[in-house]
């Protein structure tokens, strides 16, 4: 099989080829049902760098690639940072022809929207994110966001999911994405986002993309938590898969996701 490296943003967006054999990887996900399944996804380098010059597009191969596009072809919806929005230049989910029908035997809509965890609600109408004829990007923000802005993205076509006054309630924000998406949401980080949500114990399991590379310099890595409180997180191995040097790793969060999603 050949190496295909992304190029630009790590978003999929590009219409590149995956052999046929790697879009098999994660046909078993999601799993079956509808129960709520929250996954966050990440890719980073040997030495725990989740980026290169400031995106994760360099650091991926062709296995990272299928398995990216894999995840998002199971997910109802995408959340991600609005720093990683910037940083990687997202723009609408594309799914692969080969794995839509997937999508339409679970009943899903044809492709999942890009949710931003935003107090600021500072995002410009040039982004990506509002290009193309993708579903409207959802903005998860507060009740204390500034009003022009929001006024400002919902003349954009977001639509606007208010979780929590002061700091975004990620609790709340996945109910709400769930009762107006479906029960899979897929996490793209950034790591502050992504270690708000293991350390809360709302994390089904998390699949990470083990780049043949040492990245050097200070690059963040997968989770930047701010407070012990919550970790460690203890994660079982379920799979690993291997592609042209990608080391393709599944993990389940004991304890976490949809059983700490219920209401005492």
């Amino acid at each position: 099989m050949r190496r295909l490296l992304p190029t630009g943003g790590h978003d999929g967006s590009v219409d590149r080829p995956v052999d046929e054999e790697l879009d098999q990887v994660y046909a078993d996900v999601p799993p079956p049902g509808t129960a709520p399944w929250t996954a966050v996804s990440m890719v980073s380098s040997v030495d725990g760098a989740v980026s290169v010059d400031g995106t994760s597009g360099a650091l991926g191969g062709a296995g990272d690639l299928a398995a990216f596009r894999a995840l998002r072809a199971a997910a109802d919806v995408v959340l991600v940072g609005i720093g990683t929005v910037r940083a990687e230049d997202y723009g609408p989910v594309r799914i692969r022809p080969a794995l839509a029908a997937g999508r339409r035997s679970r009943g899903q809509a044809e492709r999942p929207p890009i949710a931003v965890v935003t107090r600021s609600l500072d995002l410009g109408p040039s982004r990506r994110l509002f290009e193309g004829d993708g579903p409207p990007p959802i903005m998860v923000t507060t009740a204390d966001a500034p009003a022009d802005a929001r006024t400002r993205l919902e003349d954009l076509g977001a639509e606007v999911i208010v979780a929590g006054a002061g700091s975004v309630d990620l609790r709340a924000a996945l109910n709400a994405l769930r009762a107006r998406c479906g029960p899979r949401v897929l996490v793209e980080g950034g790591p502050r986002l992504n270690a708000e949500l293991l350390g809360a114990g709302l994390v089904d399991e998390l699949f990470l993309t083990l780049a043949p590379t040492v990245a050097g310099g200070v690059a963040g890595r997968i989770v930047a938590a701010t407070s012990a409180s919550g970790f460690p997180v203890a994660l079982d191995l379920v799979a690993v898969r291997h592609h042209e040097g990608d080391l393709l790793l599944r993990y389940r969060v004991r304890g976490g996701g949809a059983d700490s999603m219920r209401e005492d």
